[in-house]
């Protein structure tokens, strides 16, 4: 869908859940991975084991986020992870400062626009839900045109009965088409980050 519209995304991967599945349904394969990256579309971190910070040390944390990234660049030929992306949303303030000198940005769940001077170890996030009214996406889309901002927006599924965390394919046309009306330019997470320069964000 995004690809109709010459859009590109990005796509946090837990690596360790490949081939299984979840409370989102059926997870990825290999397959799909090198085909968004073929398409243009930019593969980020998400924990090899989708662990939340909360759940086990820093340390550990760590190891779990770089596992991630060897196995991304095993799998695809040297492929590096520069961004991030909280599991479940959870973050410590250890997590984010070790997090800061390895990734691009990370993003977090916590809902808003991202507007000078943001924070790239915490990116403000939107989610694309059925459960929710669709009409609070339009209305934020339309605030961000205004605002000239940056809006992160994220779902997990697009399924005709997607999960709790997922939507279904006539919402997320819904939200692409506010998106297209707004005059919004989209781009994959690793392409905004460029557009910040360390002097114009926190970390």
């Amino acid at each position: 869908m995004l690809a109709a519209n010459g859009w590109r995304g990005t796509y946090y991967a837990s690596l360790g859940l490949m081939g299984g599945s979840g409370g989102a349904g059926q997870m990825f394969a290999l397959p799909d991975l090198e085909a968004l990256l073929a398409a243009g579309h930019e593969l980020a971190c998400h924990t090899f084991s989708h662990t939340s910070c909360l759940s086990v040390n820093t340390a550990k944390f760590l190891d779990e986020c770089a596992e991630n990234r060897r196995r991304a660049a095993t799998m695809l030929d040297g492929y590096r992870l520069q961004n991030f992306s909280f599991p479940h949303g959870h973050a410590t303030l250890a997590a984010k400062r070790s997090l800061n000198s390895i990734y691009d940005t990370c993003r977090s769940n916590r809902g808003g626009i991202n507007s000078d001077p943001l924070d790239l170890g915490f990116l403000r996030a939107n989610p694309i839900y059925s459960s929710l009214p669709i009409e609070n996406l339009k209305q934020l889309i339309q605030a961000n045109a205004r605002a000239n901002g940056w809006l992160v927006l994220y779902t997990h599924d697009i399924a005709e009965e997607p999960s709790p965390y997922g939507c279904t394919p006539e919402y997320f046309e819904a939200v692409l088409l506010y998106v297209h009306e707004s005059q919004t330019e989209v781009v994959p997470i690793c392409e905004g980050a460029r557009r910040f320069t360390a002097s114009e964000s926190v970390r």
